[in-house]
């Protein structure tokens, strides 16, 4: 809210406190710097302009949250962490259905619903909708002058919106993946292979201790996003206004905190190590799948590795 007069309303209900500030600046800081080395390193471009971004974007809004606590009235800080902090998480869900994307070529695309080019164009057409719908909220909500204002209400709607869009392209997305890994499972793909694109090793197989730690990561980084887009959604539906905005603990707790565990399980289950293109190497070689619930009961090949990650 644009309000720089102490006699004015606090827009956050609260003062920021500064050593929670300064923590989740070092925390999201660290895992940034780590997954900009894990890009360039693994040579994964895509990284960049997606999870390295929203990491950036998260450290510019507590960068925002940190300069309040100095003033918590001034409404440059007040602006650039409610923007920020609202649109930051965009670009790192785009890095998750890429991924997925990539996955799914590497396993049998015939057990997809839909190809894995058209994962990246439906899912990411979707998440730069929710990103520039959550700006224009955030951006309109920051110029007004008191939160009952009129441009307050109008902009929490709008970046409500985007922030409902996104929550119901995640569960879409959750839907579309589990039933992925079922049919790879149950090996009952929707279309025969001649129909979709030549995968590596042209037939079906399992996949090694590499792919299923990749596969929980990415699973576990979904759910706290998706936690994360819950609390956002109540946040904004109850209003600048509310309860909830205004409790400090639920922001740290439900925002941030499953934002930095989210971005640090990539970096731990990053597709530039764990997500390999395979080759059969010989038919005596083999790797049993029985104890993952996800991967087929059957026994396949093992294979050398070459980077799928790369774009």
């Amino acid at each position: 809210m644009n309000s720089t007069e102490p006699n004015q309303e606090n827009p956050y209900g609260y003062t920021p406190t500064k050593a929670v500030c300064v923590i989740f600046l070092v925390l999201l800081g660290l895992t940034t710097i780590v997954h900009v080395v894990q890009a360039f390193y693994f040579k994964v471009w895509y990284w960049i302009p997606t999870t390295c971004l929203a990491g950036c974007g998260e450290v510019l809004g507590w960068s925002g949250r940190f300069w309040s606590t100095i003033n918590v009235f001034n409404s440059d800080a007040y602006t650039i962490q409610i923007v920020s902090l609202i649109i930051a998480p965009t670009p790192f869900v785009a890095a998750i259905f890429t991924a997925f994307g990539r996955l799914v070529l590497l396993l049998g695309p015939e057990y997809s619903r839909i190809t894995p080019r058209r994962y990246s164009r439906i899912f990411i057409t979707l998440d730069i909708l929710c990103l520039v719908i959550q700006a224009l909220g955030g951006a309109q909500a920051s110029s007004s002058n008191s939160a009952t204002d009129s441009n307050a209400k109008i902009g929490g709607f709008i970046a409500l919106g985007g922030i409902v869009l996104q929550m119901i392209s995640l569960l879409f997305f959750i839907l579309l993946a589990c039933e992925f890994l079922i049919r790879y499972k149950y090996n009952r793909p929707v279309r025969t292979p001649q129909d979709t694109y030549r995968y590596v090793g042209g037939e079906r197989r399992g996949t090694d201790p590499k792919i299923r730690i990749f596969i929980k990561g990415l699973a576990v980084a979904t759910c706290l996003l998706v936690v994360r887009a819950i609390y956002r959604t109540v946040e904004l539906a109850d209003g600048w206004n509310g309860k909830v905005i205004h409790t400090q603990v639920l922001f740290n707790l439900f925002d941030a905190t499953m934002v930095f565990l989210a971005l640090f399980t990539m970096n731990l289950a990053h597709p530039g190590y764990w997500l390999r293109q395979r080759t059969p190497v010989s038919e005596t070689e083999r790797l049993p799948l029985d104890n993952f619930p996800f991967m087929p009961s059957h026994e396949a090949p093992m294979e050398t590795e070459t980077t799928l990650a790369k774009p």
